[in-house]
């Protein structure tokens, strides 16, 4: 499968997972045996956990949008530079809503196995996400910004 290919692949999570909220898509786009390695979600490792948090963050942001901002390719790995934005109206892991917009970046590197992800390892904002919801402190005298999100180089091109 080429880079181009895998490319494709991980912008289906992203659109059709994470933006439409479609959950049969984890069975199509990951391996029976797929892990996740996510240190702000350190017990959600499968398909099902995976499926759980995706309902958990949709639930919280229904107006969840995420946006790739760039896109690296080699072998069978690929990088996705992510942005996220949405308003918390829903619960999130007993936080209750805030009503507070939010926006963040992240990047993912999947593992590609027979034209499906093996593997994520995820790294996102998680303390800056927090602390725009005002759950955990900032520093004193210091906004946290989410930086990247739909302002990269191709911001004009973001959908809105």
């Amino acid at each position: 499968m080429p880079t181009e290919q895998h490319k494709a692949l991980t912008r289906r999570v992203v659109e059709e997972i994470w933006n439409k909220g479609d959950l049969f898509a984890i069975d199509q786009l990951f391996t029976p045996d797929f892990v996740l390695h996510d240190p702000a979600n350190p017990l959600v490792k499968t398909r099902r956990d995976y499926a759980q948090l995706v309902t958990a963050y949709r639930r919280a942001f229904p107006d969840l949008r995420l946006a790739i901002e760039d896109q690296i390719a080699e072998g069978n790995l690929v990088m996705t530079w992510w942005g996220a934005k949405g308003t918390h109206t829903g619960p999130l892991f007993g936080y209750t809503p805030t009503e507070k917009p939010v926006m963040f970046t992240g990047v993912t590197i999947d593992l590609i196995h027979n034209g499906q992800i093996a593997e994520a390892r995820v790294n996102w904002d998680a303390l800056g996400f927090f602390q725009q919801l005002g759950i955990v402190p900032t520093i004193a005298g210091v906004q946290p910004v989410g930086v990247g999100a739909y302002a990269g180089p191709q911001a004009n091109s973001r959908p809105q």
